[in-house]
């Protein structure tokens, strides 16, 4: 599901008030943030800062990559990495979401794939089973393909950016 299109059309999608500013390929743009079903999302299997946990999972369990026809079952899984990588920032994150809502917005793909926002959108997986009713991830939606070289520059230098702060 594209969730700029279908997403917005089935409600799953909804647009806020506000927007994010991102530099992509040099270029600095506002781009809107919407807030997304958490059932439309799913974390990037990518994401360096868990990669250790998921290539000591697929190297157990003896698999190339994970099967995702039943998304709730990889969110789980990979939710549990993004927990065990730091469990006192998740804590915490998770404290702070409660107390005062989602304050930093995240950025997606088009497709529902996390590109920032993992422990955020952890965390919210959480508060969502604990409250027992529908959750919402603000974000930015970039309608653009994980192989995109420039949203791989992005997602780079963002990275590099969070690291020295």
């Amino acid at each position: 599901m594209n969730l700029l299109k279908e997403g917005k059309e089935q409600k799953k999608v909804i647009a806020t008030q506000y927007i994010k500013p991102l530099t992509i390929d040099g270029n600095t743009q506002d781009y809107p943030v919407y807030e997304i079903k958490l059932d439309q999302l799913f974390y990037n299997d990518q994401n360096d800062r868990i990669a250790t946990w998921i290539s000591q999972y697929k190297e157990e369990n003896e698999i190339d990559s994970f099967d995702m026809r039943d998304m709730e079952k990889y969110n789980e899984l990979i939710g549990g990495f993004v927990t065990e990588s730091k469990p006192d920032k998740m804590k915490n994150t998770q404290n702070l979401i409660s107390l005062f809502g989602q304050k930093i917005s995240g950025v997606v793909l088009a497709d529902g794939r996390i590109i920032d926002g993992n422990r955020r959108f952890t965390c919210l997986r959480n508060i969502q089973k604990e409250k027992c009713e529908a959750g919402y991830f603000e974000a930015v939606i970039l309608d653009r393909d994980i192989n995109d070289n420039s949203l791989l520059r992005y997602v780079l230098l963002y990275l590099k950016q969070r690291a020295t702060t």
